[in-house]
């Protein structure tokens, strides 16, 4: 017997895929074969079940090695299911000698070994510091292969190699080589090759590590330490700014706001990386704003890599402080001619508190708003001059100017000042203005009916000199002052709507006097008037306008609105005389009369639609025709009147209201113009 065994390699599997590992195997025995004497040589290979699967006359071949491929065909088309085979040789010799060796056991294997990698973080800071300075990198490998691990630098190249058992479940890394050397910063990637005995070859999926030691520090910058949240445009919000030392890689944040006494007002967090501002507008987590008073801001940051930040803002002040601001003026005209008068103006900021302020600027603007002279600072303080110089140094060009004055406050707020029209002026000019007063209409009603309820006041004046003050005055029937107005320059026009600053409206049918004064830069007066009648003024009542009296009243059940009740029969002549003279005053316009009476009846409407008819219409013209009987013999025509009568049927308090319902008697104004 010569044993079959395997040629020059150990294990018994192969893997007939093509892929150039153990595609084949060989078979050779063990002791050397006489070929002079053999006939033939079989070799034969049967499942595991004892089945054949085929045969093959190998004849001399059998002394050397005998290679087997693994499919059931020459043409290599068909490859035998993967297990475990046996193979045995027979030889027959010419002495009539058979021997037979084996079997052996051989291994179809095409299936190669499995295994995967994963890092539940991607990025990592081995420091020192406790967090995050190691990471696990999990594997799940098939015991069946051995595994070597490669770690690549970025581009690709190796950068080590490593036997890896496959019971080793998990590899923690602290960013070290196998020497114990840091490796550098940077990202690396990982994956292993495995080989099973019979030559199948697998690569995991490979996985990316980030390395960054870069030290992590944040700073939190506001673009102001006081605002003042007031929705006026002017410092209304604080802009808070992180600035980090590592801006990307962040993990997640989170905002707080705290008062001064450490409590939590407002809670912002999120994931990923941070804004690049926070804007606060004051409030609280409700929307609420806070009151005055200190607030810090903190922020607490996670990076992926695992190191954790913390900033706080500068207190931040709320301050809802107004400043008040205001600049006087020695004079309302300079006249720079070297006289010694009015040679220069000199101005005194009035700010409170200056003390808060942190920039001012004042300026001398002309009234198309060039700026002539201007000067800056942190903080108003005493007192400034103008002697007419531009700053270009030159005079400036006779005119008017406008001085002014703004300041910030620490907050943020901006107010301004300014003075009224400073008259400049080098030249003589002996005459007063030549002015021009125009009132657009000249009859107005300021009743509220949309038709002429303003009237446009306008002022022009021509002067060789600017124009330094002016004034209106508008003087009642009585000749008191109404309403006034005044300034430095010329206003071209205002509208007033009949109303002065106590609240209380013109006289209906009266001339009031616009009277006027202007004065130049030079001393030179002019002044005049004008006059402003008004209308018949009117009120709303039952789609139409009714002349704003009270009504006539009538006693009940008659048509006598005299000698019956004192108060009202004095108003009645009052009224009566008033109508009168207005149409006297405006002859174009005319009346109509309306007539109204009180339905005792009225809680059956059957008997007071009867009373209607047989009592109430008849009263109401004839307390119309009364009324117009009275107007004439105020020496109004007739034909200017019209009349109507209503009866029970617009009423201006419920007939059951037995106290108030005599207003019902009456009889109405209504004006057509």
């Amino acid at each position: 017997d010569r044993p079959l065994e395997m040629a020059s390699r150990p294990g018994s599997a192969f893997s007939p895929n093509g892929d150039g590992q153990l595609d084949t195997i060989s078979l050779v025995f063990g002791e050397e074969v006489n070929l002079l004497r053999l006939e033939s040589a079989l070799i034969t290979v049967v499942d595991q079940s004892g089945n054949s699967v085929g045969s093959v006359e190998v004849g001399d071949a059998i002394g050397d090695e005998v290679v087997l491929t693994g499919f059931l065909d020459q043409a290599r088309t068909q490859r035998a299911p993967e297990g475990v085979y046996g193979v045995s040789v027979t030889a027959t010799y010419g002495n009539g000698t058979i021997t037979e060796s084996g079997p052996i056991q051989i291994e179809v294997d095409v299936t190669p070994p499995s295994g995967s990698v994963m890092v539940t973080e991607s990025v990592f800071s081995p420091e020192g510091d406790g967090l995050k300075d190691t990471i696990t990198i999990r594997q799940d490998l098939s015991d069946d292969a051995s595994w070597t691990g490669f770690v690549y630098v970025a581009g690709g190249a190796v950068l080590q190699t490593l036997q890896v058992p496959s019971e080793l479940e998990a590899v923690i890394w602290d960013g070290n080589d196998l020497n114990g050397n840091p490796i550098p910063d940077g990202t690396y990637s990982y994956s292993l090759i495995g080989t099973d005995a019979a030559g199948n070859q697998v690569e995991t999926n490979q996985i990316r590590v980030s390395i960054d030691r870069r030290p992590t520090t944040v700073q939190l910058a506001v673009d102001r330490e006081f605002f003042s949240p007031n929705g006026d445009g002017e410092g209304d919000v604080v802009v808070v700014t992180p600035e980090l030392s590592v801006p990307t890689g962040v993990e997640s944040y989170e905002v707080e706001l705290l008062d001064a006494d450490g409590e939590s007002l407002l809670r912002l967090s999120g994931t990923g990386e941070l804004p690049r501002q926070f804007v606060w507008e004051g409030t609280d987590a409700e929307g609420a704003l806070l009151p005055e008073g200190g607030y810090i801001g903190a922020l607490d940051l996670v990076y992926t890599k695992g190191n954790q930040v913390q900033a706080v803002t500068p207190l931040v002040t709320i301050d809802n402080t107004i400043p008040r601001v205001a600049i006087r003026e020695s004079s309302n005209r300079i006249t720079p001619n070297g006289d010694g008068i009015d040679e220069e103006i000199t101005f005194v900021p009035l700010v409170d508190p200056v003390s808060e302020i942190v920039r001012y600027v004042g300026q001398i603007q002309a009234l198309d708003g060039r700026v002539v002279a201007e000067v800056r600072g942190d903080v108003p303080r005493g007192t400034a001059f103008w002697d007419g110089t531009s700053a270009n140094g030159q005079t400036a060009s006779d005119g008017a100017y406008v001085a002014s004055l703004e300041v910030e406050h620490r907050n943020g707020t901006i107010r301004r000042a300014t003075t009224g029209t400073l008259a400049l002026g080098t030249g003589v000019d002996p005459d007063a203005p030549a002015v021009a007063l125009r009132l657009s209409p000249q009859i107005f009603s300021p009743d509220g009916d949309g038709i002429d309820d303003t009237v446009t006041v306008t002022v022009n004046a021509v002067d060789a000199s600017p124009v330094s003050s002016w004034s209106i005055v508008i003087r009642d029937p009585d000749g008191s002052v109404f309403y006034e107005r005044a300034g430095d320059s010329v206003v071209r026009s205002f509208e007033w709507n009949g109303i002065n600053d106590a609240g209380e409206r013109v006289q209906m049918a009266s001339d009031y006097t616009v009277e006027y004064e202007v004065t130049d830069a030079m001393g030179n007066v002019a002044a005049g008037s004008e006059i402003l009648t008004v209308d018949i003024l009117t009120v709303e009542r039952f789609g139409m306008r009714k002349i704003d009296l009270p009504d006539i009243i009538f006693e009940g059940y008659t048509t006598r609105y005299l000698n019956w009740n004192k108060d009202l029969s004095e108003q009645n002549v009052l009224v009566l005389d008033q109508i009168a003279a207005m149409l006297e005053k405006f002859p174009n316009y005319e009346i109509v009369l309306h007539g109204h009476a009180v339905s005792v009846l009225y809680y059956d409407a059957a008997l007071s639609d009867l009373e209607q008819i047989q009592t109430l219409m008849p009263l109401s013209e004839g307390r119309s025709e009364t009324i117009l009987d009275a107007m004439e013999m105020r020496g109004i025509d007739g034909v200017r009147f019209e009349r109507e009568w209503w009866g029970k049927l617009r009423p201006l308090v419920p007939f059951s209201d037995l106290e108030g319902r005599f207003i019902n008697r009456r009889v109405e104004f209504y004006l057509v113009r």
